[in-house]
């Protein structure tokens, strides 16, 4: 299977203001993978990185993205850390990582903070600033768990 690729903006360039932290020297990314930490993406992540027949892109073209919820665990950082940062390091992959700061996030990003944006990166920034568990709470909503996994 061929990853479909889409341009994200009409200029090479965009800045989007209030998203301090962003590296504004990159260009646009062509592809973008928004990052989950799950099975999923991690698969889809690393058949890119391994099997160039899987993709009809360049990686110098792809930005990861993961937004941080702040209540990831600490095994999930771990394990990320130790068998896909050192892929993406390798490859100069675009990491960027962002979270929410406020429970309202906007569109002119006002409400987000970005964490890292590095194609060499080493961490995973996963205690965020206003966590998921925090607004679940406030909004007195109960974490749910899925059904089991096939």
């Amino acid at each position: 299977m061929i990853a479909e690729t889409l341009p994200l903006f009409d200029s090479p360039r965009a800045r989007i203001p209030g998203l301090d932290g962003l590296n504004h020297d990159e260009s646009i990314p062509k592809v973008v993978l928004g990052f989950g930490m799950g099975v999923d993406s991690c698969a889809i992540l690393l058949r890119w990185l391994t099997d160039p027949t899987s993709r009809n892109f360049d990686l110098d073209d792809l930005a990861v993205v993961t937004a941080q919820t702040g209540d990831e665990k600490a095994t999930a950082r771990t394990e990320i850390e130790k068998l896909v940062l050192p892929l993406m390091r390798a490859h100069r992959i675009r990491l960027i990582q962002v979270a929410r700061s406020e429970r309202y996030a906007t569109s002119t990003g006002k409400g987000i903070v970005v964490l890292s944006d590095a194609r060499s990166p080493d961490r995973m920034f996963t205690e965020g600033r206003y966590k998921l568990s925090d607004e679940m709470l406030s909004a007195g909503t109960v974490p749910q768990a899925g059904g089991a996994r096939l």
